[in-house]
């Protein structure tokens, strides 16, 4: 099923561009919340590594971390179609993920008046909103992601995900996703 399918004028003919099928965002919406959950997950080792508490990370009330998600697919889209060496993916990589981590965390503030993370107790922080710390783990993330972790994982889903049943759990997780964005900006709007 194809939904999205354009066709441009060109020369006085009609030429079809590349369509984009239904499996294919559905494969594309699992990847990223699948990276979600893993920034989820890595947030809170993280946090109770450091200061031994389990703290709630995330925006969203359910266990996703979405920036992990979008960093992700910039890092994907930028960087797993070419064949680029280790030292551009890290640099790349850290560039891409400090601008985001930034760029979220000052419109955040400003949205909703509110503080997700303070990198300004870290030596090496940026306003507190980003830390080379921080900025050289999602470079290694970068090299691990690109190289080994997103090739296994697509062979993973390839291998094992059909059609109709990644369409059901990313539909599913998708009505959840939305439900749960919508009840945390009025949560936070209203509190």
């Amino acid at each position: 099923m194809t939904i999205i399918n354009t066709v441009n004028k060109k020369n006085g003919e009609y030429i079809q561009a590349k369509s984009l099928n239904l499996s294919e965002v559905s494969r594309y919406y699992l990847y990223f919340m699948f990276y979600s959950f893993l920034g989820w997950a890595w947030e809170k080792v993280f946090i109770f590594i450091i200061d031994g508490t389990l703290e709630e990370r995330g925006f969203l009330h359910i266990p996703v971390c979405t920036i992990y998600g979008v960093g992700v697919a910039l890092i994907l889209f930028l960087f797993s179609k070419r064949n680029y060496n280790m030292m551009t993916v890290f640099g790349g990589s850290v560039l891409v993920t400090g601008l985001l981590e930034f760029i979220t965390s000052w419109e955040m503030e400003k949205l909703f008046r509110r503080i997700w993370w303070d990198y300004s107790g870290w030596i090496f922080n940026i306003y507190g909103r980003v830390s080379l710390f921080s900025s050289i783990g999602f470079g290694v993330f970068g090299i691990m992601l690109v190289y080994w972790i997103h090739p296994f994982l697509y062979k993973v889903l390839d291998k094992y995900f059909r059609m109709r049943f990644s369409l059901i759990i990313s539909g599913v997780l998708g009505a959840i996703t939305v439900i749960d964005f919508i009840y945390t900006i009025y949560s936070i709007l209203i509190i």
